[in-house]
């Protein structure tokens, strides 16, 4: 993501994945053997514009490939977790369009959880109101200090001689 992440933009959220092709005609998916990662990143362009996307690296040669990025808007896709497989589908809703990846790492206890854990990370991502989403990330409000007490001083009694 470095080529994005000099442009001004944030990684909101990624996962080591490499890419499943989908055959349609036998409803199939075939995975890419590159490693890889995804990721949901905000773009900022200016004060008060900022847009999602979805960008796909492969980590050996570091190119993004361009297939598998996307602009998102809010309420534009699904992402959902192929049951059973360590694997995620990101479905737009207004066209027949469709991105699958698998889970790279080490694998969880329960591959399903991960899987789930990873779509839902990623449908938060996306599917953010658009509001605060659209927020630079410079423009985050910062947590206020809280005033730290300050330390009461004792007074030792005086001993009578």
């Amino acid at each position: 993501m470095k080529d994005v992440e000099e442009a001004g933009c944030v990684t909101v959220v990624q996962a080591e994945a490499g890419r499943l092709a989908f055959m349609p005609g036998t409803k199939t998916l075939t995975p890419d053997p590159r490693r890889g990662v995804v990721a949901a990143v905000r773009a900022a362009f200016d004060d008060d514009t900022a847009v999602m996307h979805l960008v796909w690296r492969d980590t050996v040669t570091g190119v993004s490939d361009e297939s598998a990025s996307a602009i998102i808007f809010p309420g534009d896709v699904e992402v959902r977790h192929i049951p059973g497989k360590r694997a995620i589908a990101v479905v737009w809703k207004l066209s027949p369009r469709r991105e699958f990846f698998w889970l790279q790492g080490a694998p969880a206890s329960d591959p399903d959880r991960e899987a789930a854990a990873v779509a839902a990370a990623f449908s938060n991502a996306f599917n953010s109101p658009e509001d605060e989403m659209c927020q630079p990330a410079q423009q985050q409000p910062q947590p206020q200090p809280q005033p730290q007490p300050q330390p009461q001083s004792q007074s030792q009694p005086q001993s009578q001689q």
